[in-house]
């Protein structure tokens, strides 16, 4: 079912750019140095998502070699993006446990913790973006503030005075205190809080500078302010893993926020596509091998 929504919306996709092929003439002339450097920014967000990996692993005084950890981040990332529910993740889960012996159990709740901090920090950025545009160009979206400014509190009251709820098990709400519980087991090493601060602010402005240049690239440019916007949303709503790579919720927000900002339907598709057609093409490019990379190992008797 969730699989049919990611198709269902690349469908309506390819059936409006069909139907409105001559809005479209424009990608014939994009940029290319632009995208280059759009995908270089890309990339640098998947390297941020191997040190924090890295910094998970050393929490549970597990160091692995630069090789192995760059193979397994790129493999749970091109897992993420084709399979339901961070299917990537419990992929790495199954790797770790048979190759190392990890107890994942408890690596998957520090893991966990880190959605409220994704929220924390988006919400900030884009609240910071969107007061921005209201000083200095008068521009304000007050369902835009509302949204960021109620996560941003929630989000902030939860990990400054997280609550103590005992919850039935499977309940959503359950979900929820399990995700506030892995944030107190991060909060009390707060060395890993102030790197993991880094390395989720370094992949946020990642991209943001990646759909800024795509923006630039399609020659249909958004102010920074208007592109912190949409990344930040877009970052937020990808915490909700219903979908492959949370493919049409993502990509919804974002399309809808840069109509907001004044882009063309044609041109909010136009810069989604590019932006997941770049992001999939590096992930299938070193994740692919990598998936190899981690088969190979399982295979082998595990050794201490």
């Amino acid at each position: 079912m969730l699989s049919l929504i990611s198709i269902g919306f690349v469908a309506a996709c390819v059936i409006y750019v069909y139907v409105h092929s001559g809005d479209f003439y424009f990608i014939l002339t994009v940029s290319r140095p632009e995208l280059v450097v759009a995908t270089l920014l890309i990339l640098s967000s998947f390297m941020a998502t191997c040190y924090q990996l890295d910094l998970f692993l050393k929490r549970f005084n597990l160091r692995l070699g630069k090789l192995e950890l760059f193979a397994i981040t790129h493999a749970m990332m091109l897992g993420n993006l084709v399979i339901p529910m961070r299917g990537g993740s419990g992929g790495l889960a199954i790797y770790l446990k048979k190759v190392h012996k990890l107890d994942f159990t408890a690596f998957a709740l520090i893991y966990g913790g880190t959605a409220l901090l994704v929220a924390l920090i988006n919400s900030a950025f884009a609240l910071i973006a969107l007061t921005s545009l209201w000083i200095y160009s008068s521009y304000f979206q007050s369902i835009l503030f509302a949204f960021a400014l109620g996560l941003f509190v929630t989000c902030l009251y939860v990990t400054v005075w997280p609550p103590s709820i005992q919850l039935e098990a499977g309940s959503f709400l359950c979900k929820v205190v399990e995700l506030i519980n892995s944030w107190r087991a991060i909060a009390l090493d707060k060395r890993l809080v102030v790197t993991l601060t880094a390395s989720i602010t370094l992949m946020s402005l990642s991209l943001i500078g990646s759909l800024f240049f795509i923006y630039s690239a399609i020659g249909h440019p958004l102010t920074f302010e208007a592109t912190v916007v949409t990344s930040s949303v877009g970052a937020i709503v990808s915490l909700l893993p219903l979908t492959p790579g949370s493919i049409g919720i993502f990509d919804v927000a974002i399309i809808e926020i840069q109509r907001i900002f004044g882009l063309t339907t044609a041109q909010s598709i136009a810069a989604a596509m590019i932006f997941r057609t770049m992001t999939f093409l590096l992930a299938f490019v070193i994740g692919a091998p990598s998936f190899m990379y981690m088969y190979v190992r399982s295979s082998k008797p595990y050794q201490s």
